[in-house]
């Protein structure tokens, strides 16, 4: 609890002290060493959290959260092969890790410019949320796509989809880009709203 007490106030190298020793207290805990994982990577010791995230994913396979900072980790390191690994990895962990792991990739899709593909992902991905009712998943890719959207300079597309996310849901994590997409489309109203 220090450990994640220090993360949320921005203080990770104590995080990551804190998240160490539950580690080694715990060592057959895979949410110590997933925690622990989170920690350094945000504290940018990328070694540690990518061994962290694979001892949690020895001590649970079926967990998809351990895949997250062996994905940050390789983005960081420019490895988008590894990259495709963890989200590849996270697919076959349930419902919940496959959506995680199509916004990913529909996230590395578009950071590498292939927007044809990170659009299919997206709309692939925002029908099977909505089939498996995860509204916040779904909400997050409408969001992803109007950005990809707005991108391409299709401004009315990326309108429609930042309404259909703050349609489902008025959670901040998506409200907010929803809103950054709609001031950047000049609907400062509907921003504002």
């Amino acid at each position: 609890n220090l450990g994640y007490s220090y993360f949320q106030m921005l203080d990770f190298a104590k995080a990551m002290e804190h998240g160490r020793r539950a580690a080694e207290l715990y060592p057959k805990n895979p949410r110590f060493h997933l925690n622990f994982a989170i920690y350094a990577m945000f504290a940018g010791d990328l070694k540690t959290a990518e061994q962290e995230a694979r001892a949690a994913l020895k001590l649970s396979k079926g967990q998809y959260r351990p895949y997250l900072p062996l994905a940050a980790v390789a983005l960081a390191s420019s490895d988008p092969a590894a990259v495709r690994d963890a989200y590849d990895g996270m697919r076959g962990t349930g419902a919940i890790g496959a959506s995680v792991a199509t916004h990913g990739l529909a996230d590395l899709a578009m950071y590498e410019g292939r927007w044809d593909e990170a659009e299919k992902l997206l709309r692939d991905g925002i029908a099977a949320d909505e089939k498996a009712r995860i509204s916040a998943s779904q909400a997050n890719k409408l969001v992803a796509l109007a950005e990809l959207h707005l991108a391409q300079n299709r401004v009315p597309q990326a309108v429609r989809a930042a309404q259909d996310a703050i349609s489902i849901t008025r959670d901040d994590v998506t409200v907010v880009p929803a809103a950054l997409v709609l001031l950047r489309a000049n609907r400062r109203a509907e921003a504002q709203a």
